[in-house]
């Protein structure tokens, strides 16, 4: 997928770059009101969410709301305007105190089960560099996964053991749930391959490693 993105940016964004996989975060959750097991339960509940993850919700039959502040997300909760959102990983959402206003906690969230940060270089520049240098600079990347990884197992442990202490209910989605969600996604993936063809590339790359 790597290649794959590095091509898009060269050949048709013309842009001058060499971009690295160089750092990782896993799952986010998701904060209801209310608890939810099935499909129908889901639809026209009120989501905060952004992204691919705002489409995939309308398909589920939902009715999702594109709010970035934490402050506005909450208040929205609060007073009704909202029926759950996700926003990031467990130890952030704790900070942010969403357990005050949402009581059912679901972990691992589908909206975004895991996300790769890129490092971005001028094109010139890595051409310029030696393949010693270029070696370094992955292998510093892949360190960065590495400890990214292990930190995130450590701190998401610790934030839902106090989330659970707050008198939160975690849950996992049901399988009924998952499967909707899978096959909303699927046709996400059909509609967006059959629309870009660099998309159809690097998902094929990506189901390909996968």
């Amino acid at each position: 997928m790597q290649r794959e993105l590095n091509a898009l940016y060269r050949d048709r964004l013309k842009l001058k770059v060499h971009a690295l996989a160089c750092g990782s975060h896993r799952a986010e959750g998701m904060w209801f009101k209310k608890p939810v097991n099935t499909p129908v339960e889901l639809k026209a509940l009120r989501l905060r969410t952004v992204g691919i993850s705002h489409v995939l919700a309308e398909k589920l039959g939902m009715k999702p709301h594109a709010i970035y502040e934490p402050a506005k997300t909450i208040e929205a909760l609060e007073g009704g305007a909202l029926d759950a959102t996700e926003f990031g990983q467990p130890w952030y959402d704790e900070g942010l105190r969403f357990h005050r206003v949402a009581r059912h906690f679901y972990y691992p969230g589908w909206h975004a089960p895991a996300y790769m940060w890129q490092l971005e270089i001028n094109l010139d520049r890595w051409n310029e560099m030696s393949q010693a240098q270029k070696g370094l600079i992955g292998e510093a990347c892949r360190q960065n996964i590495a400890q990214a990884v292990g930190e995130y197992a450590a701190n998401a442990k610790g934030a839902l053991d106090r989330i659970k202490a707050r008198k939160v209910q975690v849950h996992t989605f049901s399988k009924d749930i998952l499967d909707a969600v899978r096959s909303a996604r699927d046709g996400l993936i059909q509609e967006f391959s059959a629309k870009d063809p660099d998309f159809k590339r690097a998902w094929e790359s990506y189901s390909s490693f996968r």
